[in-house]
């Protein structure tokens, strides 16, 4: 029985699904093609009839995840009566899951830098993370300059710690480095480390 376009898009789905799951524990290298055929409960060769190997299916998943995030990696300047806190702590309620798949882009990354063959896929990491770092900036200038906030430091300085804290809250969370996890209002404090509300 022939298969339709609708199986194939099921079947590859299925199979990136598992090769996520496995990669994100038991990391890349450590992931065979065998392994992912059989999480997926399909055989190696539904993997090679979709993919020709694991490097391109790291790169459509990378691919993918940066596409997932377009709608959440947006930071808007403050709504009337919003707080630049409140724009900031928005970008952060994403999905649990899309801050996950981010957390394992940051992961891959190390990787990537790693191989000549990955630059171009490192490069397009890369220009996310810079959109966002200068999305950030851009936000702090904003309300800088209409006169909302003062900054303890250099829009530079406060720029990147607020990044950084972003990018690496679910690296704290999944590693469990203490028994609690950063809430909304452990963020909030932070931020009001470095910003002064006016």
């Amino acid at each position: 029985m022939r298969k339709t376009k609708e199986d194939a898009a099921v079947t590859k789905k299925a199979l990136l699904d598992s090769a996520y799951e496995l990669f994100y524990d038991h990391g890349f290298e450590n992931t065979t093609l065998a392994q992912i055929a059989e999480h997926a409960g399909l055989t190696r060769g539904a993997v090679y009839w979709h993919f020709k190997d694991k490097s391109e299916i790291l790169n459509e998943l990378i691919i993918t995840f940066m596409d997932e995030q377009i709608s959440y990696r947006y930071l808007q300047n403050p709504e009337a009566g919003e707080s630049v806190y409140d724009c900031l702590l928005k970008f952060y309620r994403r999905p649990p899951e899309i801050r996950k798949k981010m957390f394992f882009i940051n992961r891959i990354y190390a990787l990537l830098g790693l191989y000549p063959e990955y630059e171009p896929l490192a490069n397009k990491v890369k220009e996310h993370k810079r959109f966002l770092y200068n999305q950030i900036q851009e936000l702090l200038q904003n309300a800088v300059e209409n006169g909302h906030c003062e900054l303890r430091g250099s829009s530079y300085t406060v720029a990147t710690t607020i990044f950084m804290v972003l990018e690496t809250i679910h690296l704290y969370d999944s590693y469990h480095i203490s028994e609690k996890e950063l809430t909304v209002d452990d963020l909030e404090r932070i931020l009001r480390l470095l910003i002064v509300e006016k």
